[in-house]
Parts: C-alpha cells; sequence; structure tokens
C-alpha cells in the first residue's frame, strides 16, 4: 500500500494544486495539525470499536482483509487524485479509519506502558527526520528510487516469510523502522517541494501518516508487553 503511494508521488512531484497559497509556518502547521486529527480518530477507535472490528475480523478474515485494502486504495487514490480540498479529506479519512481498524485490533493487546512509549519514540523519530530533511532536503529527494526499491524488496520478503510460516527476526523490524525513518525525511522534503497550499498540505499528510504508523507498529510489536502481562 505504501509502496503505491509512494510511486504516485515520485512520479507526480511537479503536480501542484491551485489553491490559495499559504505561509510555510502555515503550511506546516496544518501538516501537523491534520496528523494529528488522524492520530486522534484512531485513538478514538482503539479506545471504543476494538471489540466490534475485532468480530469483524473473527467472522471472517479474508473478508476483512480484502474490505480494508479497497478501502485504504481508495483512500490513496482518491487523496491524490487533485480534485480539491472536499476531496483530498475524504481521501485522507479513508486511510485512516481503514488503518484505524487494523490498529483497533492489535493496539489494545499491549499495555498502556508500551504504547506511550512506542508513540514517543515514534514523535521524536519523526521530528528528528523533519529535522534532517530540512536540512538537507536535496538528500533525501534523491533517495526516492532507493527507498521505494528497498520498500518492495521488503514487501516481497515478508509475503514469502508470511506464506512459509518464517519467524521474522527482530532486527528485521528495526531494519523497517530505518527505512521508514527514510521514507519520513523523503516524504517531509516533497511536501515542501509542493505549492503550499491546505491541499496538498492535506495531500502530504497521507505518506507522512503512514511513515509514522509503520514506526510505530513495528517498535510497538518488538518492545512493547501484553496487556494481559501487566495485569
Amino acid at each position: 500500500m505504501r509502496a503505491n503511494y509512494t510511486t504516485n508521488e515520485y512520479r507526480s512531484r511537479g503536480n501542484y494544486s491551485r489553491g490559495d497559497k499559504m505561509s510555510a509556518r502555515a503550511y506546516n502547521l496544518s501538516i501537523g495539525f491534520v496528523l494529528l486529527w488522524g492520530f486522534i480518530i484512531n485513538a478514538m477507535m482503539c479506545a471504543f470499536t476494538s471489540d466490534f472490528f475485532t468480530q469483524l475480523y473473527e467472522a471472517s478474515p479474508f473478508l476483512f482483509i480484502v474490505a480494508y485494502f479497497v478501502v485504504a486504495i481508495a483512500g490513496i487514490v482518491i487523496c491524490h487524485g487533485e480534485r480539491g480540498l472536499g476531496t483530498t479529506l475524504l481521501g485522507y479519512h479513508l486511510i485512516v479509519f481503514a488503518v484505524g481498524t487494523l490498529l483497533a485490533i492489535s493496539v489494545p493487546q499491549f499495555s498502556n506502558v508500551s504504547i506511550l512509549n512506542a508513540c514517543v519514540i515514534t514523535v521524536i523519530v519523526t521530528l528528528v527526520m523533519i529535522g534532517f530533511s530540512t536540512v538537507k532536503p536535496d538528500v533525501f529527494l534523491s533517495m526516492g528510487k532507493t527507498l521505494f526499491i528497498c520498500l518492495s524488496a521488503a514487501i516481497i520478503v515478508e509475503i514469502i516469510m508470511l506464506l512459509f510460516r518464517i519467524h521474522i527476526p527482530t532486527l528485521w523490524d528495526f531494519a523497517i523502522v530505518i527505512l521508514f525513518c527514510g521514507y519520513v525525511g523523503y516524504d517531509w522534503a516533497l511536501a515542501q517541494e509542493k505549492r503550499k497550499t491546505l491541499e496538498n498540505a492535506v495531500n502530504s499528510c497521507a505518506g507522512l501518516y503512514l511513515d509514522m504508523i509503520n514506526i510505530f507498529i513495528r517498535l510497538l510489536g518488538r518492545g512493547g508487553s501484553s496487556s494481559k502481562s501487566s495485569k
């Protein structure tokens, strides 16, 4: 899913929306607020819909996963369709909702301390990578193809591991975290290349949101403890 988004973004770096231009500060703050809103939605889903989505998944795992990919891919396509701010917001919320269903099933299984630790580390890592990307944007923009190739290879390897039930080593998860740290820097640099409009701010949030979610999930999965064991 993240690979499809990256390919589309990499090929369309020169495409900007026609909305009213904002100041750099307002543009970057808009990105931050939209990201925060997405995470608030996810937190609410984890807090109040965990049982509901868990029951849906247990009733038919295959249909649940298919529905997830349909909604997520539709969100990505809509978000980058350049049809206006309202449509872009719709696409972003579809992505957030689709990811939120998976988070609602998996995250409540971990202790509150583990979740908080993963959140804090994710935020710190993201801010550090944004700082590096702000200072050296050309370095990260030049990494686009390399990151895409690495991500594509990682997806193929993980599919093989799942099909043959091969244990995924801890170092592999940390390697994926490093990969998405690179994507944070790349997507931030890419966002700064666009015309600074609210539509492009929302558009840029899709990639950064997925980057941060992937980092969070990997850190939580490897460094977190079960909520049952913490009681």
